[in-house]
């Protein structure tokens, strides 16, 4: 997940997961998204090393579901 704050002064956004990570890391971005009224949902997502390069990217229908569903 990303975790963000204000860092120093208001407007100013840092993103924690955007930093350099020592070591062998694999970061994994996530997230669904749900169009209840078409019954649509789909979630997806993206693996990278510790220095940001694209491993692997993933997506997949899952049909008629909740919001919490597909977020989970």
């Amino acid at each position: 997940f990303d975790l963000a704050y204000n860092k120093d002064s208001p407007g100013q956004l840092v993103t924690t997961s955007n930093l350099p990570l020592s070591g062998d890391w694999i970061i994994l971005h996530i997230d669904g998204i749900v169009k209840t009224i078409e019954g649509f949902a789909a979630a997806g997502g993206v693996a990278r090393n510790q220095n940001g390069d694209w491993i692997l990217g993933f997506n997949h229908y899952l049909g008629d579901c909740s919001v919490f569903d597909a977020e989970f």
